[in-house]
């Protein structure tokens, strides 16, 4: 859930569910920050020196990797992924929409989890490392697997809100 639609008052999940999608949102930020000084140095040292800085390449690709995962958790959370709104906010169908939309997103990502955690243990399995850095693979595959979890796990918590929402909607009438 967003921070703009949790609940106000004491409840310490939505406490922390506000905190670690701040938290998130610097960490990918800070990530973001350095991947532009990491490609800025090896530029740098590209243009100036006639050398570039070993695993410069992987260690871009590996970060993006891990932005665009987490980053759908939190583009889930937000609920600010590419979409025509057709109704109105507050109208009963609208509650409907976005209760198939979470279910749907849920389904997904959790069989795009399972299967990315199944590839994750073949990976593991070779112990491949990647040419640069010597980054096991596992690693950067298991980002992968970690942002289809997160993202699961945000869609069935906004799927029960929406839930709720549409029950109180229904109870309401």
């Amino acid at each position: 859930m967003s921070p703009r639609d949790m609940p106000i008052g004491g409840d310490i999940l939505a406490t922390l569910s506000a905190a670690s999608h701040k938290l998130v949102r610097l960490l990918l930020g800070l990530v973001l920050l350095a991947m532009t000084l990491a490609n800025a140095l090896n530029a740098g040292a590209r243009y100036l020196f006639g050398t570039q800085m070993r695993g410069t390449d992987e260690l871009l690709a590996f970060s993006q990797v891990g932005i665009v995962m987490l980053g759908l958790a939190v583009v889930t959370a937000e609920r600010r992924h590419l979409a025509v709104d057709l109704f109105p906010a507050k109208s009963p169908i609208n509650a409907l929409r976005r209760l198939v939309l979470s279910l749907v997103t849920f389904a997904a990502t959790l069989y795009a989890a399972i299967q990315s955690y199944a590839f994750v243990e073949r990976m593991a399995a070779f112990g491949s490392k990647s040419m640069g850095l010597g980054v096991p693979m596992v690693i950067p595959h298991a980002l992968v697997f970690v942002g289809f979890a997160l993202t699961a796990a945000v869609a069935l918590a906004t799927a029960l809100a929406d839930a709720r929402a549409l029950v109180s909607e229904e109870s309401r009438r």
